[in-house]
């Protein structure tokens, strides 16, 4: 989905917050499932520290993720660097997909 937005944005932008949207929407949707898998895996002990490391590193991406896109525009240029990050989403995303029906 990110794929698709950045490689959209430039040209479409009505489709690219369409997208965005469903982003959003499925993003929601996991959330909590992905607290479930922890509550259900955790230990009481250790849940207030993996919670606090998640959080942590979510909110550290975020900003640092944003500094690397603007750098990299502001270097380039938006319609590249959108695209750049739209390749490199769709590989990890197929590399992530090949690692799970492996198994």
């Amino acid at each position: 989905m990110i794929a698709l937005f950045a490689a959209l944005v430039t040209h479409f932008g009505l489709i690219s917050l369409i997208f965005l949207f469903s982003l959003a929407y499925i993003s929601a949707k996991a959330s909590p499932k992905v607290n479930r898998l922890i509550l259900e895996n955790v230990s009481s002990e250790n849940l207030g520290k993996i919670g606090g490391g998640i959080t942590t590193i979510f909110t550290f991406s975020v900003p640092f993720g944003g500094a690397i896109f603007v750098f990299f525009a502001n270097l380039i240029g938006i319609a590249l660097t959108f695209y750049i990050i739209s390749i490199l989403s769709l590989l990890v995303f197929l590399i992530l997909l090949l690692i799970i029906f492996r198994q």
